[in-house]
């Protein structure tokens, strides 16, 4: 018996981040607190929870958050890893019973900054994690 798989649908990686004004005596600190205010502007608008459409979310209960886990400054360039948090109730279509359903993963992203603000230049998947009712679901080969 195969078992539904949540993927996560990554959009807009281009959109403009919150503007940070960085100067040259701005330590690690302060870039990390910038770059966790530009992923909180962004938030909602990077990535969401994709599930088969058959099954029915319930909108207001999906929850997100980004959080920087650690950044290594070199210059205008941050290597970040990101833990993104996303959560949901939704109904089995075959049964109407409600699941909570969590995605977690880690993202090692690329910065730069340029023009005062932080890009989002590279994002790739480090690890994750797909829960309903907190079993892990596995993943059909």
């Amino acid at each position: 018996m195969t078992k539904p798989v949540l993927s996560l649908v990554l959009i807009g990686l281009s959109l403009p981040f919150a503007s940070i004004a960085i100067s040259a005596e701005d330590n690690l600190q302060q870039a990390q607190h910038g770059i966790q205010s530009a992923y909180d502007a962004g938030q909602g608008k990077i990535s969401i929870l994709h599930w088969p459409s058959a099954w029915v979310v319930d909108e207001h209960s999906f929850h997100y958050s980004k959080k920087v886990q650690t950044v290594a400054l070199q210059g205008d360039v941050a290597q970040v890893a990101m833990r993104q948090d996303d959560s949901v109730m939704a109904a089995d279509p075959k049964t109407g019973q409600h699941h909570f359903i969590r995605d977690t993963a880690i993202f090692k992203d690329t910065w730069k900054h340029a023009h005062q603000r932080w890009f989002l230049k590279k994002r790739t998947f480090g690890e994750g994690q797909d829960t309903i009712d907190g079993k892990r679901l596995m993943q059909e080969n």
